[in-house]
């Protein structure tokens, strides 16, 4: 019978290593072998997430005081061939106790002793997010079968950190329980954030990449402690619990858990409410997420409130390109009335990582750094009691568009590139309703043809502008021509995409209808009429470097 594992030793973490070949390790083993794996390759881009903190808290436990006290360390520790695995080793060694998934009187990110009024224990689906119950993410796993060890540490870390909301199990010991329930206190913390992690060529700089000096912080490092060198977790909110700084939201304890063990595998498990979370006031505090400007919050608060930017599902990242880098001169602001003044502050923040990497661009990182993220989001059902999807896309971009002052007028050419990309998906959509509005008097299908117009145009969009920003040059010149490339194939695109519409479309578009206008007036609409109109304002949104010439005629 199994009465321990220990996740510093045990395999339970997937990796991909650089050969292509996969593979579970422990803790240790994942540090040592960090410049030999690509990357993790958990089940869902949200437990590679969680799993990826986890292991940002424990580097930076084993480093911050001597970054803290060497500005050049982290230098030091890029340039270095592995992670400082001296360091690592000795703070592992000092928490080993703590990681023991099986432990009776102090498991991993666990309750010991936690229990119901009933003593009844619940089926694995409460924290497998795929399990076929109803709005279930996904319908793969059976909630009946057991989970080995090591897939129920995957779920565990997933869960402290994206579980959703709705009513819990009442833990015996909780003064918040009412009627043996557990009323909502809200999803984990990551579900609230666009997660965003900045990748490296394999784990070790992905994890350097994804680390943000002490000096950020204003509190102690030692002030600052992940949930295991915290006394054990008992079923009661702890007293005065608050967030202190990256590493105490990297292993917030949002939810007691129990996993129970049958000697060979985890059977059932027990989730119920934990330490909530000021989701107001993070922003000192997380440093992987975009953060947007809340008006709403801000005038609750009476004082400036910025709420992580989830990724929309459905939209490519590369559309909120803005929300991942600095609000320069020409970037977008929010003017404030508040307490009789007026305060002008940007609409978006990016991630904290993003500025810190900014300021490590040109010494030690060369000038022409590229940087590629990763950002994921959990999607939640109604009410945010159930799963509903995982948003998940990448992008790579130069670094010198992070740094505030120099890479401005960089990031203006980059953010047009995204402005012109969206408003020719836009105007093919207008046209295309134009085209319907020719044909039949209807609301309706005009708004369903522009909404394939565009999701085609996106479609052709998309990877080619993926392409074109990852190559964009950090030269002023060079990054000007390749705008101007970029605007010349957007408008050809569109066109021919016109010209297909206006192919396809019926004899009674080229008749024509007229359309009575809210003031009494008269347009015909005919495929003739509405391609001219279509054209003019295509020439105009993508100018030419010369005048428009009779080019697609």
């Amino acid at each position: 019978m199994a009465d321990s594992f220990n996740l510093l030793t045990e395999p339970w973490i997937p990796v991909i290593y650089a050969d292509g070949s996969v593979a579970e390790v422990g803790i240790e083993d994942v540090f040592a072998d960090a410049h030999d794996i690509q990357e993790l390759a958990c089940d869902l881009p949200t437990m590679n997430v969680a799993i990826f903190r986890t292991l940002l808290a424990i580097l930076r436990r084993s480093v911050d005081e001597d970054m803290a006290e060497d500005s050049d360390y982290w230098a030091e520790l890029w340039e270095n061939d592995a992670l400082p695995m001296e360091a690592i080793t000795d703070y592992l060694d000092s928490v080993s106790d703590r990681f023991d998934l099986l432990n009776p009187e102090k498991p991993f990110l666990q309750t010991p002793g936690l229990r119901n009024a009933k003593g009844v224990w619940n089926g694995l689906g409460q924290i497998i997010a795929d399990s076929p119950k109803e709005d279930a993410l996904f319908v793969q796993s059976d909630p009946n079968m057991e989970l080995s060890y090591a897939k129920a540490a995957q779920w565990l870390i997933h869960t402290q950190n994206f579980d959703y909301s709705g009513i819990k199990s009442g833990a015996v010991g909780d003064s918040r329980v009412k009627g043996g329930k557990g009323y909502p206190i809200g999803i984990g913390w990551l579900g609230w954030l666009g997660c965003t992690v900045i990748k490296g060529k394999n784990l070790k700089e992905t994890l350097l990449l994804n680390y943000v000096s002490p000096q950020f912080f204003e509190c102690e490092p030692d002030s600052d402690l992940p949930v295991w060198e915290e006394a054990p977790l008992t079923s009661a909110a702890r007293k005065n619990a608050h967030v202190n700084g990256q590493i105490g939201l990297c292993t917030w304890p949002q939810r007691r858990i129990l996993l129970h063990n049958n000697g060979s595998a985890i059977d059932k498990v027990l989730v119920c409410n934990g330490d909530p979370i000021d989701y107001l006031s993070q922003y000192d505090n997380e440093t992987m997420t975009p953060w947007r400007y809340s008006d709403p919050q801000s005038k609750k608060a009476k004082r400036h409130i910025y709420m992580p930017k989830t990724l929309n599902p459905g939209e490519a990242l590369w559309r909120g390109l803005s929300s991942l880098l600095p609000q320069g001169q020409t970037g977008g602001y929010v003017t404030i009335e508040q307490r009789n003044s007026k305060d002008k502050l940007p609409s978006a923040m990016p991630p904290h990582t993003i500025m810190q990497l900014a300021e490590r661009i040109g010494d030690p990182l060369p000038k022409d750094f590229r940087i590629t993220v990763d950002v994921t989001s959990m999607i939640y059902g109604a009410q945010s009691a159930v799963y509903s999807t995982v948003a998940h896309d990448s992008l790579t971009f130069p670094g010198l568009l992070a740094i505030i002052d120099e890479g401005e007028e960089l990031r203006d050419i980059a953010e047009r590139a995204v402005e012109r990309a969206m408003t020719a998906a836009k105007e093919l959509g207008k046209f295309a309703a134009d085209v319907r509005r020719c044909e039949i008097n209807s609301k309706e299908s005009p708004d369903a043809a522009a909404n394939k117009a565009r999701a085609a145009a996106y479609a052709l969009i998309d990877q080619r502008f993926r392409e074109w920003l990852s190559k964009l040059s950090i030269s002023q010149a060079d990054a000007q021509q390749q705008l101007q490339e970029w605007t010349d194939w957007l408008r050809d695109t569109m066109l021919t995409e016109g010209r297909r519409i206006a192919h396809e479309a019926s004899p009674a578009a080229w008749t024509g209808r007229k359309i009575s206008n809210p003031n009494g007036s008269e347009t015909i609409y005919s495929i003739g009429q509405v391609e001219v109109w279509f054209r003019g304002r295509i020439y105009k949104a993508l100018p030419q470097t010369q005048s428009p010439t009779s080019e697609g005629e």
